[in-house]
């Protein structure tokens, strides 16, 4: 019997982890791709979002998330994969209420949110309110390219809280305490975009579970997606991160 050949999307999406792989931590992405890179503006929207891991290892090959309340420093969502919710349990889909502090790397001067750190939106310090209250979509005001203010505002001022938020700071201003800034609460996972389409449609995104456990100390490679652009095929998304590497 003839041996099934493996997709072309499956093919494709090895070689460009294996060329992300390839890279030093210090020379990627290549000069001018990371433009494209905003983790804000790839999960805020009301489109589901699908993860397939490219990790042979992984113990969550797929899952999917549902994203609402966005803001520009956190987000909160529904995710649910496929996994063993206990030792010995069967093979099942799992839901966790997370939520998600955007940040940067912290080199140069990009201001580009590239990393998540996702936490368990269950779990709160007493006596700390959450800063988001409605389970809906929070359109953000566009700045000023200029001088990087707001509509209303002057240089140096932020906006008042955005509807279905507490009062709290946008980046360069002073926010003020919340769970975000906790050094106590130790994040569920830190994603990394690696490369994501000009368009915001799909990405690949590497993530280290947080802890000290076994899993801690591995990293699972992802191939995301929102669902509207599979759709209109997979490899039609893909094809559109490689012609970033070209």
């Amino acid at each position: 019997m003839e041996r099934k050949k493996a997709s072309t999307p499956t093919v494709l999406l090895t070689l460009l982890v294996m060329t992300i792989q390839s890279y030093a931590a210090d020379t990627w992405p290549p000069i001018g791709q990371d433009r494209h890179i905003d983790f804000v503006r790839f999960v805020n929207t009301t489109d589901p979002i699908w993860s397939f891991s490219l990790t042979a290892s992984s113990l969550r090959p797929c899952k999917v998330d549902y994203y609402h309340n966005t803001t520009k420093t956190e987000t909160f969502f529904e995710r649910h994969y496929l996994g063993y919710r206990r030792s010995g349990s069967s093979f099942q889909w799992i839901r966790e209420n997370l939520r998600g502090e955007f940040r940067t790397s912290g080199l140069g001067v990009s201001s580009t949110k590239e990393y998540m750190y996702v936490y368990d939106a269950d779990r709160r310090q007493p006596g700390m309110e959450p800063k988001t209250r409605d389970p809906k979509l929070v359109s953000l005001p566009a700045q000023n390219p200029a001088d990087g203010t707001f509509p209303g505002t002057h240089p140096g001022q932020h906006p008042g809280p955005l509807p279905g938020q507490l009062p709290g700071g946008f980046p360069g201003s002073h926010p003020i305490p919340s769970p975000i800034q906790s050094p106590i609460m130790t994040p569920k996972s830190v994603e990394h975009i690696e490369i994501q389409s000009e368009d915001g449609e799909c990405a690949i995104v590497s993530v280290k579970a947080g802890g000290h456990t076994k899993e801690a100390k591995e990293v699972d490679v992802e191939f995301r997606i929102r669902e509207s652009a599979i759709a209109k095929g997979i490899d039609s998304c893909f094809n559109k991160l490689v012609g970033l590497l070209s």
